[in-house]
């Protein structure tokens, strides 16, 4: 003969639940736990827990809760409740991850956007880091965690159901493991609920001009089932997608190993780059001020032609028409002057405007 275990079921009818507390557990005036409830005609209102304000439900979604998920009340009326920690007029398991836009930090002229419940970042760059500040986790009323704080001395007064689920909760980084180009580094994995959400951030090695998904997850929760024994709500962790596009290395940058990854390394203080063929960073010339990624900035006296050349050349004729140091400077020449080290006059204001060009027409009748 083998013993089994029925479900129960509460019947509420008519009936006011109101400014009950469970300062130190869950469900402030009703806990569930593999039973059902059938909830018509009542109030559920000013109700307090530090998970399920209201009601604490678990392994079994309550019949009244899946009538409300179809948008029948069944005259019943929810408000007020509060929970400490989440889930203010019901508390089970958490149902999904969220970060607002906001609180992604991507490298300049990047891109990011939410497009089907999943996150697209583009324009970034094999090597750079993505900061993702304030992740939530929302209960089945779309609201947030609103606190967790394992090391303040109330925490320790919780329930050890309470203190048991909260100190499981966690996100982390995902990505394709089997894919061994693509590496992720950083703050990867965290349990610690900082101002209000958690925090991440992740290096990504893959190869230039690629795409990879990377998931940002929970901790596994339990499944919920419907009083028939059907699956609701799965078992497993709750994630949000990411599809990452990174684009082609930047001038000013060059192909860097790393491990089974190339990544975009800039040029540091001290060197340069001006083609994405050269494979090492070079050297910056005598002639220049200081240099980092694809920016030379010359001395005074010298030109180029653009930015996008290392033939450097003296201004022999007259260094003093040549100052790229100065900021007022245009094509590295002073006020009045142009072409190539800097020779000719401006005399039709093509650089400089009509005003010097009255000037030098001035000049010239002098």
């Amino acid at each position: 003969m083998t013993n089994t275990i029925k479900k129960g079921v509460l019947k509420i009818n008519q009936t006011q639940l109101i400014e009950n507390k469970s300062d130190y557990s869950s469900g402030g005036s009703i806990y569930l736990q593999n039973n059902n409830l059938v909830m018509q005609n009542s109030i559920l209102a000013s109700n307090q827990a530090q998970i399920g304000g209201g009601i604490y439900y678990g392994q079994v979604m309550p019949d009244f809760l899946i009538d409300l998920q179809k948008g029948n009340k069944n005259n019943n009326t929810f408000k007020d409740n509060l929970a400490n920690i989440y889930g203010q007029n019901f508390g089970s398991t958490l149902r999904s991850v969220f970060v607002n836009l906001e609180n992604i930090k991507i490298p300049k002229n990047s891109l990011k956007l939410y497009e089907n419940k999943v996150i697209f970042i583009k324009k970034i760059k094999s090597g750079d880091s993505i900061n993702f500040e304030q992740i939530q986790l929302l209960d089945e009323e779309n609201n947030p965690i609103r606190s967790i704080d394992v090391n303040s001395t109330n925490f320790q007064l919780l329930s050890s159901d309470v203190q048991s689920l909260v100190q499981q909760i966690s996100v982390s980084v995902q990505w394709n493991q089997e894919n061994k180009q693509i590496q992720c580094d950083g703050q990867l994995q965290t349990k610690q609920f900082i101002n209000g959400g958690f925090n991440l951030n992740v290096q990504i090695f893959y190869k230039p001009i690629s795409e990879l998904v990377l998931k940002i997850v929970s901790n596994s929760f339990s499944s919920l089932i419907d009083s028939n024994g059907n699956i609701v709500v799965n078992q497993g962790q709750i994630e949000l997608i990411l599809n990452i596009e990174l684009e082609q290395c930047s001038i000013g940058q060059i192909f860097k190993q790393y491990g089974s990854s190339i990544a975009c390394e800039t040029c540091p203080d001290g060197k340069y780059s001006l083609s994405l063929n050269d494979q090492e960073c070079r050297q910056c010339p005598d002639s220049a001020v200081q240099c980092i990624g694809s920016n030379i900035q010359l001395k005074n006296g010298y030109w180029r032609e653009d930015e996008n050349t290392d033939n450097i050349i003296y201004c022999s004729f007259n260094p003093q028409s040549c100052q790229p140091q100065i900021s007022t400077s245009k094509f590295y020449c002073i006020e009045g002057h142009k072409g190539p080290i800097c020779y000719q006059c401006d005399t039709y204001g093509e650089i400089w405007g009509i005003f010097k060009k009255i000037y030098f027409l001035k000049s010239k009748l002098i």
